[in-house]
């Protein structure tokens, strides 16, 4: 068998570790404040993973941290964190101890935590975005909010911040890509930065033309709502049915109403005409009894 490399270290249950070898780079780490402890977690699990000390914080069941990572990982620790808060966690052993030390702190304890979950879902749903906000504005607004959520242990998942996304941004203005992405993706499957990517190139490529399309598309869809309601008025009033409104007003009143001129003609009154065979008031001759109508 060959010699083992020198950074191989051995752990109990026959399991075995590597201690990488620390960057030349110089780290620079964001010193942990009461107000930062959510990214501040970010960054330090991002430096920790690069260097290999990732498992003296978040250890796989089953197994035991070499002694040379969880020391690495102290040091580092302690260079990201204010000498007061240092002086409060020296007395913990292992960096998985300091670091639940300050979850705890910082997060508190589960009744705290449910109490900042719900703060958490109430800022999300009433998250609107404004006229002045650009999508990459309401996008980080709503990305900070699901992160925050993240470190909480109640993540949210990728298609209810796509969902929150597009009913949350003016219609007026993406109504258009809006509908696009509703008609032909499937929102179930879309992630959070696709959709957000989707409506930057829209938002990039028209800019404010999209204010003046959506403008024009309300002002048409208006228009035909008028005429609609306008036609169903004019259908109930009679208008639109056989004949003319003066032929249903005159209807009844003794006038006939000429199709051609469209002027009322007066029935003649026969009280006064006067037949020329009898010489009789009321009637015509042609209706005389003293009229002999030809044989047929």
């Amino acid at each position: 068998m060959g010699d083992q490399p020198n950074n191989q270290v051995l752990e109990p249950g026959n399991q075995v570790g590597f201690l990488k070898e620390p960057s030349s780079l110089s780290i620079q780490f964001r010193i942990l404040t009461s107000t930062n402890y959510t990214i501040w977690t970010v960054k330090i699990k991002a430096i920790f993973k690069v260097q290999g000390l990732l498992e003296a914080i978040e250890p796989r069941t089953g197994t035991v941290v070499d002694s040379k990572i969880d020391r690495l990982a102290i040091v580092y620790l302690y260079q990201a964190m204010p000498e007061a808060l240092v002086m409060q966690v020296a007395h913990l052993s292992t960096a998985k101890e300091i670091w639940d030390a300050l979850k705890t702190r910082f997060v508190g304890v589960d009744r705290v935590r449910e109490a900042r979950i719900e703060s958490l879902q109430h800022e999300f749903d009433v998250l609107k975005m404004k006229e002045t906000d650009t999508i990459d504005d309401f996008s980080t607004k709503i990305s900070q909010i699901a992160s925050k959520a993240s470190n909480l242990g109640e993540p949210f998942e990728e298609k209810t911040l796509v969902r929150k996304l597009l009913n949350s941004i003016p219609r007026k203005r993406y109504i258009v890509i809006v509908a696009t992405i509703e008609q032909f993706a499937d929102i179930k499957t879309m992630t959070f930065h696709e959709a957000v990517g989707r409506l930057k190139v829209f938002e990039e490529r028209f800019g404010d033309e999209d204010k003046h399309v959506s403008g024009k598309q309300e002002q048409l869809l208006y228009t035909y709502e008028e005429w609609k309601a306008k036609s169903n008025q004019d259908w109930h009033h009679g208008k639109g049915k056989m004949g003319t409104e003066s032929s249903q007003k005159n209807k009844g009143k003794g006038k006939v109403v000429d199709r051609e001129k469209k002027e009322p003609r007066v029935k003649k009154d026969r009280s006064k005409i006067k037949c020329y065979r009898c010489d009789e008031l009321g009637h015509f001759a042609t209706s005389c009894r003293f009229f002999k109508r030809r044989p047929g």
